[in-house]
């Protein structure tokens, strides 16, 4: 999987090279990397747009989907990551990739999984489309959507409760995105530059940590009790 937004490719596991933009008529010649191996245990996980775009399309391919969800749908879509990519470039992140197909929770595990490292996902902090939760929780999929489940309930080393399936965001985690943002581990002393530079807020979902022998790669926690 690889993303191309203007001059950023991001390619993972491996890592993809990111050339400098003409500045004043040069070529900067910087050189920068991002990769789904770059996390670190103490970066803060953050998304640059909401999740829902597969069940919002889902629903309205059922005519079963406002119209002014749906259009919030097609503008996310249409917003691209190269603003985002650029930010996390000039902070010079390791640890990025978008977020497509597999769904965040697929996304993110291949990144543990490359990194070595372990995740501790917020639920209640996870950004939707304006309508997607609502949509989810009336048990609307899009087509790959069970196939991402799928995917990762066969997966011997994840592991989640009864409890947490029925958070109402817990559904999204597998929805797959067309045109999704960008996830990424940022240090953390980079946090605050990134939201005061960025004209898009990115959202703070959670954070990175070292992984424990026999634990699920990826914990999740929320205000209301999970167990």
């Amino acid at each position: 999987m690889e993303l191309r937004v203007a001059q950023v490719m991001v390619e993972g596991p491996r890592r993809g090279g990111v050339q400098g933009q003409a500045q004043g008529g040069k070529q900067a010649t910087r050189r920068l990397e991002f990769g789904k191996d770059g996390l670190q245990p103490g970066d803060t996980l953050v998304m640059s747009k909401p999740l829902g775009t597969g069940v919002v399309m889902a629903a309205s391919m059922r005519n079963q989907c406002d119209g002014r969800v749906f259009n919030a749908a097609i503008a996310s879509m249409l917003q691209a990551n190269d603003r985002a990519s650029q930010m996390l470039s000039a902070l010079e992140i390791r640890g990025c990739t978008d977020i497509t197909g597999f769904g965040l929770l697929g996304h993110l595990y291949e990144m543990c999984e490359a990194s070595r490292c372990a995740a501790r996902l917020n639920l209640d902090a996870l950004p939707v489309l304006p309508g997607a939760e609502a949509l989810s929780q009336l048990n609307i999929k899009s087509s790959l959507y069970p196939q991402n489940q799928a995917a990762l309930q066969s997966t011997p080393s994840m592991q989640w409760t009864a409890a947490i399936a029925k958070h109402p965001r817990f559904a999204l985690l597998f929805d797959p995105q067309t045109s999704g943002g960008l996830l990424a581990g940022i240090p953390g002393e980079r946090l605050e530059q990134l939201n005061s530079d960025f004209y898009q807020q990115f959202t703070v979902i959670g954070e990175v940590c070292a992984p424990e022998p026999g634990a699920s790669p990826i914990t999740f926690v929320s205000r209301s009790p999970l167990h």
